[in-house]
């Protein structure tokens, strides 16, 4: 920011300013499973963009402030700066500091290696957005790659749906506080190196993270005469790999990643494919036919606690509130376990462009537990009105769901989204 305040004001350019306005309608048609979950709700959300840059492009300096308001859950509505980063270039090199977003990954149906920025996972079950993330990143760019280099002095904790909110576990999060393995808490400093290449048909990537695990593993908390699940971040190392290859009307695609830390090292994959069809007589749009398997190596079964699982069931069930005493004296309180529902699943998809001029496009498909032959339908859809407005359906259909799947407890969570997104 001092360097940005040291420029005369006439090496300037006037800003860009712009954002979108957003409002969505979700309707539940199925029953809750738990008595305190609403039926349906609206929301709204801003997020508006400010940019500033010199005249030749060497320093920018960008705003993106995120809020959202909810009318079921109130742990959805939040306000986050999605994004406040200087960016400075000399030659080959780009310096950025603040809070910044960076993706990494090519798959469709899971986002299995992105590591830097926090999930903002109230968002959506199948949300890409993110949390603004502090950091430093030092880029350099060597013929057809680059190298990164992240400093992050700072974590951010996954939001988490509340009570009131669908898409929660059977026992509720305990949303104020959260454990940690460092002492430092969210002061740990973390880092990362990535390399990335495009040569020829291929681009990938490999990367190095050392620091606090972005995704939380849970611990079971008796708080008076109940039930909560907190947060817990362990200490990890992760190395990982993306690469997507284009073969004419073929796009491979693979992540794959290793980590050490927390309650068991493991291995996870995605590996798949889209192809694209062409000249198909009776349609003017494209098509393309997706199919991706996850792999994972811990089992459910031992990670996810099935027994304290199966009595919360039983009781959920039966309308009742999970009694603590029954758990206790069953089970008892496991320490930690984490919730992995992509162990050995199939995703097969169909993505659609319509090529017209509202911009019309679709995706849809189905997951496939190989494991306990749950499986859900996945929908989404949008088509441009004017040039400002955009309007969207996503969908999400749970057609069975075993109890013993980790995803057993968003069994009636089957859900229809209407949003109309304007553009300024």
């Amino acid at each position: 920011m001092a360097l940005l305040l040291s420029l005369p004001v006439r090496e300037m350019i006037a800003g860009e300013f712009g954002g979108e306005l957003s409002v969505e309608g979700r309707w539940f048609p199925s029953a809750a499973l738990f008595p305190e979950q609403g039926n349906g709700g609206g929301s709204f959300a801003l997020q508006p963009e400010f940019r500033w840059r010199l005249p030749d492009g060497s320093r920018e300096l960008s705003l993106v402030p995120f809020y959202r308001w909810d009318s079921m859950d109130t742990e959805r509505t939040h306000f986050d700066v999605r994004e406040a980063l200087l960016r400075q270039s000399w030659g080959q090199w780009d310096l950025y500091a603040g809070l910044g977003q960076v993706f990494w990954g090519v798959a469709e149906s899971n986002h299995l290696i992105d590591v830097i920025n926090q999930t903002d996972s109230v968002e959506g079950p199948f949300t890409e957005e993110k949390l603004g993330q502090p950091m430093v990143r030092v880029a350099r760019r060597l013929g057809s790659g680059k190298l990164d280099l992240f400093a992050l002095p700072y974590f951010r904790q996954r939001t988490l749906v509340g009570t009131r909110g669908r898409y929660r576990f059977l026992i509720p999060f305990d949303n104020g506080e959260a454990g940690y393995e460092s002492s430092d808490e969210q002061r740990h400093f973390d880092w990362s190196l990535r390399w990335s290449q495009t040569a020829g048909p291929v681009d990938w990537g490999i990367y190095w993270f050392q620091g606090t695990a972005r995704v939380p593993e849970f611990q079971p908390e008796q708080q008076g005469n109940s039930l909560k699940l907190l947060p817990y971040y362990p200490l990890i190392g992760q190395i990982g790999l993306d690469l997507q290859l284009t073969s004419g009307a073929w796009l491979w695609k693979l992540e794959a990643l290793h980590r050490d830390g927390g309650l068991q090292d493991y291995s996870a994959a995605i590996g798949g494919f889209e192809y694209s069809l062409d000249e198909i007589q009776w349609w003017a749009g494209d098509v393309g036919l997706l199919a991706e398997y996850n792999y994972d190596s811990r089992e459910s079964k031992t990670v996810v606690p099935i027994g304290l699982q199966e009595i919360a069931l039983e009781d959920v069930d039966a309308g009742n509130q999970i009694p603590l005493t029954s758990v206790l004296n069953t089970f008892g309180l496991p320490s930690r376990f984490s919730f992995v529902p992509w162990q050995n699943d199939l995703f097969l998809g169909t993505r659609l462009e319509f090529n017209d001029a509202g911009g019309t496009r679709a995706l849809g498909g189905i997951f496939w537990d190989l494991e306990y032959r749950s499986w859900l339908v996945r929908l989404e859809a949008s088509r441009r009105i004017g040039n400002d407005l955009r309007v969207s359906l996503n969908a999400l259909v749970p057609g069975y769901i075993a109890e013993e799947d980790p995803l057993s407890s968003f069994r009636k969570d089957d859900m229809i989204q209407l949003e109309a997104k304007y553009f300024f």
